[in-house]
């Protein structure tokens, strides 16, 4: 029986996220702010960056697309009732980025619905909606 150490993990993980974002020539960087307890995510794929709930400032994520030499595109709020403030208008009106959101959110901003089986591709990845009974939106992406 072998047993991995952490320190061999520790060595191994970063090749396995190189192996994985080379295999499906995606990445996925996670963005966390301690003070609001709020993770947020970009997904890159093909030059095209995905955000899903972004936090305020913007400058995280557009140093995010500018260091991969990628464009943002779409902007997903899977949790509209969060109690931050989001910069998914900066995107849309700077970046020309579709806004993604459950039309139960009744949202009067520009955007486009997305529902219980809607989905849409960036690069080579697709988004898929799952909506459960407990919140709005929940997300899943597939490549």
């Amino acid at each position: 029986m072998t047993c991995i150490t952490k320190t061999d993990f520790c060595q191994v993980l970063p090749l396995w996220y190189q192996f994985r974002k080379n295999l499906y020539n995606m990445n996925i960087q996670q963005f966390y702010d301690e003070g609001l307890a709020h993770a947020s995510y970009a997904i890159l794929s093909e030059g095209k960056v995905a955000l899903v709930d972004p936090g305020r400032n913007p400058q995280q994520y557009y140093d995010f697309a500018e260091a991969n030499n990628a464009k943002i595109v779409a902007v997903n709020e899977t949790h509209p009732h969060a109690d931050f403030v989001s910069s998914h208008l900066e995107f849309h009106q700077n970046e020309d980025a579709t806004i993604y959101v459950s039309k139960l959110v009744g949202a009067e901003y520009p955007h486009t619905g997305f529902d219980e089986g809607d989905s849409f591709q960036m690069g080579k990845v697709t988004f898929h909606s799952i909506i459960p009974q407990v919140t709005l939106q929940i997300l899943s992406v597939s490549y």
